[in-house]
């Protein structure tokens, strides 16, 4: 049985009879509308490239970076100063030196102040500020920057932890947070701002870390 598909590959356009054939064709046509090509005249595809085209995914909207406003946070030390000074970043631990970094948890500054008082001499001191963040990037700009298998990888090593994926990848998120002209980092409770014109002191205040506390209760006992 000729198909309407075979029909019109053979019809010539110098056929004297090409009105009747044409006219036939389209009998044939209504007759066969299992055939490919039926499907596709009423589709209006016919005379396309009827190669299958990838369906274009809409691109998903990134979080836009922010504003993050005005914190307060604090910054444990060894040493007492009335100004935070880029002179003197780093002063407490060396992979520190891309910025002055804050917690607004106080059993981080605690354990991060009795680290340092292990192996330097000084007074542990913690220092309540208030931080302007200008523009912030966050764990989600982050996560958002990479194919979703590297920041799943990332996530799981980590066990989601955001001071954990800060600590492990630091390297990396603060040079895109420079790229992207960021004044501060914000991950959960840390908090990073590069410059010391953003930091105002509230308050100053010694005290004893917890730990230290506990071992001198050992050493009596």
């Amino acid at each position: 049985m000729t198909t309407f598909k075979t029909f019109l590959t053979n019809l010539k356009p110098t056929d004297p009879t090409l009105i009747e054939a044409v006219e036939t064709g389209f009998a044939l046509l209504e007759a066969w509308e299992d055939d490919d090509l039926f499907n596709e005249l009423v589709a209006g595809g016919f005379g396309q490239d009827s190669t299958p085209t990838a369906t274009i995914q809409p691109e998903i909207e990134k979080t836009p970076i922010k504003d993050g406003g005005t914190v307060t946070a604090m910054h444990g030390s060894l040493a007492k100063f009335d100004k935070f000074s880029y002179e003197k970043i780093g002063s407490n631990f060396q992979n520190t030196k891309d910025g002055f970094f804050f917690s607004t948890d106080f059993d981080y500054i605690d354990a991060l102040v009795w680290k340092l008082s292990k192996t330097n001499a000084g007074t542990p001191t913690v220092y309540t500020c208030k931080l302007r963040l200008g523009r912030t990037y966050t764990l989600k700009n982050y996560f958002e920057s990479m194919p979703d298998s590297e920041s799943q990888h990332i996530y799981d090593i980590c066990n989601g932890d955001p001071i954990d994926i800060f600590d492990s990848y630091r390297t990396d998120i603060i040079k895109k947070a420079k790229e992207n002209k960021c004044e501060s980092i914000n991950f959960r409770s840390l908090y990073i701002v590069f410059d010391s014109n953003q930091i105002d002191i509230i308050n100053r205040k010694e005290f004893e870390p917890y730990m230290t506390a506990r071992e001198k209760i050992k050493t009596r006992n």
